[in-house]
């Protein structure tokens, strides 16, 4: 089927489909991910590569479970040099992006120490720009992504298990440093007609909240707004999300709602700055419907500045920085 696609979003543009001139920004970032969801599989590969050209260094994460052949694999190659191809086709450290087709296939391989996951990837439409910039925070100055199908396998010497997975692709560029405060994500996809990506982000006042995504249904794909409950639930680790319990509206007024609950080990990804996010396998109810996807948890590290401003706390004081001996942090010098 063929989708509807809102006015908010423009198509991506092929010139935008490499890498970028960087500005002088220190922080000027070019990074792609893409994400692999097979809860029937028991597999979960959530894959991305970003480059810090003005910094003359690359870094890969990726993390990668596969529950029948005990497969849990943490990886971040963090201060690796800057590979000379697109970040949508080279390679750092054990991750590796291929371009099949621009804006149409793609080729991701993770190559563990011990396993080995190989996937073709292919977006169920053109990926659509979508800038995200709530209060002047956002992720980067330019922006695209889709959602798609993942086939292949991932083996180990155990055996092989085939994939066939719903994921999330994104290509970002420009300065990233002034992150949200926190934020969620639910990603959930029952076929190429009905799925959603949902982001709900704390403003910088650490009290206004707003949601970024998109939703597909019969044949229409719209942009989230207004008001919105995530019903998120969380593991005995702080961190984890066990589960959500999310209701949804869309530019039209259509509503979306969706249970979930995660499973299998979670996945720590260091974003920049002290900012993480936490993500897991899911399996969903969406609209009456299965569905397989993520959820992910970005909690706030600091306690908000409305707080701060209300109390009058010393930014430098005892009340918001811990002695250094107490956080384990030494010199770099």
């Amino acid at each position: 089927m063929s989708l509807d696609i809102s006015g908010a979003f423009d198509a991506a543009r092929i010139e935008d489909h490499d890498n970028h001139a960087p500005t002088d920004a220190e922080w000027f970032q070019e990074s792609s991910l893409f994400t692999v969801c097979d809860p029937g599989a028991g597999v979960l590969g959530y894959y991305r590569i970003g480059i810090h050209p003005n910094l003359g260094r690359a870094n890969a994460y990726g993390f990668t479970s596969a529950e029948s052949l005990g497969v849990v694999d943490r990886y971040f190659g963090a201060d690796r040099p800057i590979p000379e191809a697109s970040v949508n086709d080279c390679s750092v450290g054990a991750v590796r992006f291929e371009v099949i087709e621009p804006m149409a296939a793609y080729r991701v391989r993770m190559d563990g120490e011990a396993y080995r996951l190989d996937v073709e990837w292919r977006p169920f439409f053109r990926p659509i720009s979508a800038h995200s910039s709530v209060g002047g925070l956002s992720f980067a100055s330019g922006h695209y992504n889709a959602i798609g199908r993942a086939v292949g396998t991932v083996e180990n010497d155990e055996g092989a298990v085939a994939i066939d997975a719903f994921g999330y692709m994104d290509h970002s560029w420009g300065e990233r440093r002034s992150h949200f405060p926190a934020s969620k994500w639910i990603f959930a996809c029952a076929d190429e007609d009905t799925f959603l990506q949902a982001f709900p982000v704390l403003g910088a006042d650490g009290r206004s909240r707003t949601i970024i995504g998109y939703a597909a249904r019969d044949g229409l794909l719209r942009k989230l707004v207004g008001d919105y409950s995530t019903g998120y639930s969380i593991r005995d680790d702080w961190l984890t999300p066990s589960g959500c319990d999310a209701e949804l509206r869309d530019e039209d007024g259509r509503v979306f709602r969706l249970t979930g609950r995660t499973r299998g080990p979670e996945g720590i990804y260091p974003f920049l700055h002290g900012k993480f996010c936490v993500h897991a396998l899911a399996e969903f109810t969406l609209d009456g419907r299965p569905a397989k996807g993520l959820l992910e948890n970005s909690p706030p590290r600091v306690i908000p500045t409305y707080a701060v401003d209300t109390y009058g706390l010393d930014p430098s004081g005892i009340w918001l920085k811990a002695p250094v001996e107490e956080r384990g942090v030494r010199s770099t010098v």
